[in-house]
């Protein structure tokens, strides 16, 4: 099945709303290459689209403070767990909470299972800090969602995180989150 899977160089001829509109075009702007794989019916989460794509699985959570003051996208790799604990610890803060659905939509226009690194294009006044795992920018390749599920992008990681991080004007923090061996 794999073999009649078609990889896209550009976006989608229908977009389905103006955010992802903005995405691409902000794509295009910063001559981001990227591949693309729309999402069929059959596809399994741990197979087909990241296999095919060759890019590895994330998980990108936007958290919060108990007062909903302070907000932060964590990106990791799918297979580690989440402890909030383990963030915690290595920001001296307290324990995170997962960011109430309107705060998705709000700061990074995304609704939830679609929060992605592209979504801080849309948080113009840098409300949203971005936690990065290293297993993360340990690979080649990453993979993302357009702030929707119904196709995947793969990017050069170095590429992505040096380009769209300076039109965004945001840093980031490398954080640990798989458990100390």
């Amino acid at each position: 099945m794999q073999n009649d899977r078609k990889i896209y160089t550009s976006r989608p001829e229908k977009l389905l709303d103006c955010d992802q509109k903005e995405i691409y075009d902000c794509l295009e702007k910063l001559g981001l290459e990227f591949e693309r794989m729309d999402r069929i019916e059959s596809d399994n989460v741990d197979e087909n689209v990241y296999k095919i794509l060759g890019i590895r699985r994330l998980k990108n959570l936007l958290l919060c403070n108990a007062s909903r003051t302070n907000f932060y996208l964590l990106i990791m790799t799918a297979d580690v767990p989440f402890k909030s604990a383990v963030l915690s610890a290595q920001l001296g803060t307290s324990r995170f909470k997962f960011a109430p659905e309107e705060y998705l939509k709000e700061l990074i226009h995304a609704k939830p299972g679609t929060s992605s690194i592209l979504g801080l294009i849309f948080d113009k006044e840098k409300k949203v800090q971005l936690l990065i795992d290293e297993l993360v920018l340990e690979q080649k390749y990453f993979g993302c969602l357009p702030c929707c599920d119904d196709t995947s992008l793969k990017f050069d990681t170095k590429q992505l995180l040096e380009k769209l991080l300076e039109y965004t004007g945001h840093a980031y923090t490398v954080v640990k989150m798989q458990a100390n061996s």
